[in-house]
């Protein structure tokens, strides 16, 4: 699986898409603009080991494990959330998603 981090926007994912299908690529899109909204990460730590999983926007959860390649294209941060109504505590939230996101 290859995990392709971009958006709907960014003119260069379509014709990669149409390149991993016709060679027969396994590839998931995650926009990270989506994130906490409809997307979602997931970070569990045990004594057995680490578990790292996003929740895509159609609800799946793909273990990370199954990832082996990535393309980090032009990320976009989330929009500022209207239930935070402070706007200082809104943009502070966007940048500890997008913060979470990188390091994830």
């Amino acid at each position: 699986m290859i995990l392709l981090v971009s958006h709907a926007g960014d003119d260069h994912l379509a014709p990669v898409l149409t390149e991993l299908d016709r060679i027969g690529g396994a590839a998931v899109v995650v926009d990270t603009s989506t994130i906490p909204r409809s997307t979602a990460m997931c970070a569990e730590h045990t004594s057995s080991g680490d578990r790292w999983r996003l929740r895509t926007a159609d609800g799946a959860w793909l273990d990370l494990r199954g990832c082996r390649s990535g393309w980090w294209r032009r990320a976009l941060p989330s929009p500022l959330d209207p239930r935070i109504p402070d706007q200082g505590q809104a943009a502070w939230a966007v940048n500890e998603t997008y913060e979470a996101m990188t390091g994830f």
